[in-house]
């Protein structure tokens, strides 16, 4: 260094530039590229190209500080925070250079043409090549192939891969793919990464050459020995598939995850699908959801919206409809059309994010804009309902014929119904009915079932009454309990159909079966009356109690009175109470007064509440009826005529 220095002052540029290189390698001073440029500006100013050469070289890249450096910037940062005065002196007297050269893309650009202008071939190639991609300042392709063809003839190999770059997509010279593999072939001869990768993908696609698999294969796994992760990619792939070299699951597995250690997205993304469909190995959901994750965390749209998939379902990540939510909402913000449904559909439902239907209707809204006819139809729903939105039928017609003009079932359904209600559009039964056949010549039951109502309403012609059976018996033939139900009354009544009560007991057992809780009242009534089975009040029990436990009020009114008499079992008075106070919640008169009876009569250990049977008799008199009204002045007077007992 001290030769250096001594020479330096005579002026020599060579001593300048000597005294550069040993700050930018770390020999025998501590590395520094900030005075690395120093040093070489000096050599620059007195005409050494080599010095022009390294500046364009590092204010392309530009250069951050070392691990030792990085541990003097953090003395720096905390002796900033307790002294800054202090720290800032220390620092002018540490570090005049500073530590670090931001890239500077003009700045390279300059010193890179200084030299290529004194005749450095290899800024020739660097100048070419920044002036090919705009680096720096505009592009200019011819210029970059002035630059570029005088350094390749020198064999700068930059310049030839360069130069196949230019041929290959036609910049500034016709496209001409065989001059491309030709300057490509003699970059990969000196073992170019880029010239090997370029070569790999003409020898596979056969532009320029004879598409040969083989010599692809050997160009892109010599690249991805190099460490390139667009080879290691590329390599993989081939050796999964077995094409242009034998299959190796192993090795491919091996590129793919050394390309994708390089946060390379395409590998990110073809490990995880590797992962996820098993590709020579055991299908491994938890590290293909890792791949995906990763892929979303950078910023994938279709990995976003898989690992929402994944979430939602738990597979491959533990099941959390909050980070689903979260997912297909990153998903849907980039513009994905089916992550806009997904979140829209949680938004409705309340999935992993506060219920909000005007939110939801907006992103069903930017699905349906992208034809998925689920959210068309969906969108038609909220503004049937005005839910979410302001009520508007021709909206919601609109929607509806959108995705009925693309053949969804469910939305000719629903247009069917405004034809005939005239909700939206003008009623047009003749209409409704098209498209009600439309739906059902697809197969969808829901169509069955209004076809079934639409001749049903209509006068009892012989053919009406055909096809209102017939489209009732294809609903519950595709298991639709309501067409069920319909069918065993239909049976019952001696409407539409002959009467047969066997038939329509069969029909409601069929939905009862299917938990149909009004079908499951009708069976119970039959098994009492013997209507199309045997009397049989057991089974009449059991159908009630499991209509009762549904809801069904009629239901829980025979239970209990069938329990109170002891019919079809032993007498429980205390169940029917339950099952009266049941009923009578849901304002069955009948059930209010049984209720209030039982209460103010007692029966076999319950002892009379005649508070009890107030209310309930209150609750029946509310109604209107007479002799609630009378049963409840009687309990009133009988409870002013209790008299507390004295102190």
């Amino acid at each position: 260094m001290s030769f250096w220095r001594k020479a330096a002052e005579l002026g020599s540029a060579d001593a300048h530039y000597n005294i550069g290189l040993l700050y930018a390698r770390g020999q025998g001073v501590i590395r520094s590229v900030p005075d690395a440029v120093v040093w070489y500006r000096k050599a620059v100013d007195i005409g050494h190209a080599e010095a022009q050469f390294q500046l364009a070289l590092i204010y392309l890249q530009g250069d951050r500080p070392t691990p030792l450096a990085s541990a003097a910037v953090r003395w720096q940062q905390a002796a900033a925070e307790a002294d800054a005065k202090w720290a800032a002196d220390m620092n002018a007297l540490l570090f005049p250079e500073g530590t670090a050269v931001e890239p500077d893309h003009a700045t390279a650009r300059h010193f890179a043409e200084g030299a290529a202008l004194a005749g450095h071939f290899a800024a020739m190639a660097t100048f070419g090549r920044m002036l090919m991609h705009g680096l720096g300042g505009p592009r200019d392709y011819e210029a970059a192939r002035h630059w570029l063809e005088q350094a390749a003839a020198a064999d700068i190999t930059e310049a030839q891969s360069g130069l196949g770059h230019l041929y290959a997509n036609g910049l500034g010279v016709p496209r001409d793919a065989t001059m491309a593999v030709e300057w490509f072939h003699k970059a990969a001869e000196a073992d170019d990464i880029p010239a090997r990768i370029a070569l790999g993908t003409f020898y596979l696609s056969g532009v320029g050459v004879p598409a040969d698999a083989e010599m692809a294969a050997s160009f892109f796994i010599k690249a991805a020995e190099q460490k390139s992760a667009r080879a290691q990619h590329s390599a993989g792939l081939l050796l999964l598939r077995g094409e242009g070299v034998e299959q190796d699951v192993p090795r491919a597995e091996t590129f793919l995850r050394a390309a994708a250690k390089q946060n390379y997205l395409p590998a990110i993304i073809s490990l995880a699908e590797f992962y996820s469909r098993g590709e020579g190995i055991a299908p491994n959901l938890e590290e293909a959801a890792l791949w995906y994750r990763k892929g979303a965390e950078m910023g994938d749209v279709q990995c976003q919206f898989i690992v929402g998939r994944l979430y939602a379902r738990g597979e491959g990540l533990p099941k959390s409809l909050q980070e689903a939510a979260k997912f297909f909402h990153r998903a849907a913000e980039q513009g994905h059309d089916t992550g806009a449904f997904n979140y829209a559909v949680f938004l409705f439902k309340g999935m992993g994010v506060p219920q909000d239907s005007a939110a939801a209707a907006i992103w069903y809204a930017k699905a349906a804009e992208a034809d998925i006819r689920v959210a068309q139809v969906q969108l038609g729903r909220l503004y049937l309902a005005g839910e979410g939105v302001e009520r508007d039928t021709k909206t919601a017609a609109y929607w509806f014929a959108r995705a009925a003009k693309a053949g969804d079932p469910d939305a000719e359904t629903a247009l069917a119904l405004l034809y005939l209600n005239g909700e939206g559009v003008d009623a047009n039964p003749a209409r409704a009915e098209a498209l009600l056949r439309q739906a059902a010549g697809r197969g969808h039951p829901p169509a069955y079932m209004q076809l079934g109502f639409l001749f049903s309403n209509r006068n009892s012609e012989p053919a009406d009454q055909a096809e209102t059976v017939r489209w009732f018996e294809a609903a519950a033939a595709a298991g639709q309990a309501d067409a069920e139900v319909i069918l065993g009354s239909l049976y019952a009544e001696g409407r539409k159909l002959p009467q047969d009560h066997a038939a329509s007991a069969a029909w409601f057992k069929r939905a009862a079966e299917k938990g149909h809780a009004s079908a499951q009242f009708q069976l119970a009534v039959l098994y009492c009356t013997g209507s199309g089975v045997a009397v049989d009040l057991a089974e009449a029990l059991t159908w009630y109690e499991k209509a009762a436990m549904s809801g069904h009020r009629l239901a829980q009114y025979n239970l209990a009175v069938m329990l109170s008499k002891g019919q079809g079992a032993p007498m429980d008075q205390k169940t029917a109470l339950t099952w009266f106070e049941r009923a009578a919640e849901q304002g069955m008169l009948e059930a209010q007064l049984a209720a209030a009876g039982m209460h103010a009569l007692g029966f076999d250990g319950y002892t009379p509440d005649l508070e009890a049977a107030r209310s309930w008799y209150s609750r029946a008199a509310e109604q209107g009826n007479e002799a609630a009204k009378e049963n409840l002045k009687r309990i009133e007077s009988m409870q002013e005529n209790i008299m507390p007992s004295p102190a």
